[in-house]
């Protein structure tokens, strides 16, 4: 990922580098007894960001980063997985001279403030964008490169439409980009990739209606979703 954005940079082309997460981390995790950070609010995942604080993305709940577990009090906590601020850092790190933009919802949440942080990424030759689905959807150019970073993140919702969905995703990173896309993985034999490098759309809907055929996802079935809320 660092050549392919090295190489970018010195041929003076734009960049642009997907992170389908926010923050450093998406997970805190106690290494003593497996459990993770949980909002007090809302029991959601607490996401760690820049400023030595957590956040819940689910009720906005903000507090600063925990230094105890407070399932089992132990003090061996650990971050992981990977958000656009923490890729942000290592590209400022390992490129300290490049032009580099980071956009999410946390740092831009109207138009003109997304407006203006893409200002230097659009004047500057071999510029660096790095963003959520956020940056994607506001993109004013084509990038020469793509790289979707912790693209296995994706798959990991609880949906039985997500393989379409990022099978979509990446169909239109790559029309997008200009000379290549890069899709970074710890499952390099993962079909779905393998399908959208290469534009299959047909085989990709060929092994998409045989696992829904199995499981009996629809269009084979009908999902019917019930909740129910009340007093305690």
């Amino acid at each position: 990922t660092v050549e392919l954005v090295q190489e970018a940079v010195e041929k003076e082309e734009k960049t642009f580098i997907l992170c389908p997460r926010r923050g450093v981390a998406s997970l805190v995790v106690c290494q003593d007894c497996g459990s993770a950070s949980a909002c007090p609010a809302c029991g959601a995942p607490l996401v760690l960001h820049n400023n030595a604080s957590v956040r819940c993305h689910h009720c906005g709940e903000k507090s600063p980063a925990p230094k105890q577990c407070a399932h089992c009090t132990g003090w061996r906590l650990i971050a992981l997985g990977t958000g656009s601020e923490r890729v942000t850092q290592e590209l400022t790190t390992l490129l300290p001279n490049a032009s580099i933009t980071h956009i999410n919802s946390d740092s831009a949440r109207t138009i003109p403030q997304i407006n203006k942080l893409l200002e230097p990424f659009v004047a500057t030759p071999g510029a660096i964008l790095v963003g959520t689905e956020l940056a994607l959807n506001h993109l004013p150019l084509a990038p020469a490169t793509i790289i979707t970073v912790a693209t296995d993140a994706l798959l990991t919702l609880p949906d039985f439409r997500i393989r379409s969905r990022v099978f979509a995703l990446l169909l239109y990173l790559r029309s997008l980009a200009t000379r290549q896309l890069a899709i970074q993985t710890r499952r390099p034999d993962e079909t779905l990739y393998k399908h959208a490098i290469q534009g299959a759309a047909i085989e990709f809907y060929r092994e998409e209606i045989t696992e829904r055929r199995t499981y009996h996802y629809p269009p084979f079935s009908i999902l019917i979703k019930i909740s129910y809320r009340g007093t305690k």
